[in-house]
């Protein structure tokens, strides 16, 4: 299950976003995409998109559950 949350930032402010997680965002806001980890993952993972937002504006997230959290996470750390 999701929930969404909104977060509204200022002038100069910076977040970056996991792309997945990215629902809307108002039109004052400045954005950019860019790679997180290395080559591999991101080719191999099909992870590694996020998206740099810089304010003043708004964005709305989703977040996860946390079962859906440990799930995410569990496939990243050592058998």
């Amino acid at each position: 299950m999701a929930y969404l949350v909104e977060k509204e930032f200022g002038l100069g402010e910076r977040i970056t976003v996991d792309n997945f997680h990215l629902v809307a965002m108002d039109d004052k806001a400045r954005w950019s995409v860019g790679k997180f980890g290395g080559w591999k993952s991101f080719f191999f993972g099909g992870e590694g998109l996020v998206v740099n937002i810089e304010g003043p504006g708004r964005v709305y997230l989703q977040t996860r559950t946390i079962m859906d959290l440990v799930s995410a996470i569990a496939r990243f750390l050592e058998k």
